[in-house]
């Protein structure tokens, strides 16, 4: 806990007669970067008062920075800079912090926080692709649904009646010829509380809302899209229609009887 880590430092100091200037907390925030307010604060401290001050003391080095490339960079700005020492009072090295051997072994114990972080993400990005590989949304809703549970108490979206008619009639102005901004203002008094006309695009885009999932690449697996389990707002044929619209490939031929479907058949990964 960050009273834990406190009160560590704060006895490490008494123990070593080391005054105690300020403490700086994390609260929730990852130390994946340095762009945290406490931080930020500190570095402020730092430069105004870096006369007075020896050591910047941490509780581990993970609670430092879990990105090797900025901790290095930042330990030497700050070890040459400011000749201020970075220590870790659950990690004592035991040599002298100007020691090569310091170096190594500071220097390892970083490498490792930063291999737990690619670690996390792995997890986290091999659990967001087996999701929607299985046809899961994971994410907020989009307009037009929303988030409930299955009977599983599994994340699953589902329409939301009276935003999917919205929806669907953006497909309908869409296909009927009309502008991405004529159709923002004629669907605002219906309901529509996404502004600009992006935002009519990304609806217009979004596979959501014809049953499916986008799933991202993921090594060597290429983007696709596959069936979710949720029920879709507007049919399939409708999407790809407004996706051949907005592409401006829209096929203009004379029939031809020998080759009746040239330029109508879609795979359903594009």
């Amino acid at each position: 806990s960050l009273e834990g880590q406190r009160n560590a430092i704060t006895d490490y100091c008494h123990k070593q007669n080391i005054s105690l200037l300020s403490i700086f907390e994390d609260d929730g925030q990852s130390a994946k970067n340095f762009d945290r307010l406490s931080w930020i604060q500190l570095e402020t401290l730092i430069k105004e008062k870096h006369k007075e001050i020896n050591y910047l003391i941490v509780y581990k080095y993970d609670r430092f920075s879990r990105n090797l490339t900025e901790a290095l960079a930042m330990i030497d700005k700050f070890e040459r800079k400011y000749k201020i020492i970075i220590l870790s009072i659950l990690e004592n090295i035991g040599v002298h912090p100007q020691s090569p051997m310091f170096i190594f072994f500071r220097t390892q114990l970083l490498l490792n926080a930063n291999t737990e972080l690619n670690y996390i993400r792995e997890r986290t990005a091999f659990g967001m692709h087996q999701g929607a590989k299985s046809g899961r949304f994971l994410h907020a809703a989009p307009f037009g649904y929303k988030n409930e549970r299955d009977e599983n108490k599994k994340p699953i979206i589902v329409p939301d009646e009276q935003k999917a008619i919205i929806v669907q009639n953006a497909y309908k102005l869409c296909l009927s010829g009309v502008s991405m901004q004529e159709i923002s203002k004629l669907l605002k008094p219906e309901g529509l509380n996404r502004g600009g006309n992006s935002a009519i695009k990304r609806i217009l885009n979004n596979p959501t809302y014809a049953g499916m999932i986008k799933v991202p690449p993921y090594y060597d697996e290429p983007e696709r899209l596959v069936d979710g389990n949720h029920k879709p707002i507007i049919d399939k044929a409708t999407w790809w229609s407004v996706q051949l619209k907005l592409s401006g490939k829209q096929n203009n031929r004379q029939n031809n009887e020998d080759v009746p479907l040239r330029g109508s058949l879609h795979c359903h990964c594009g």
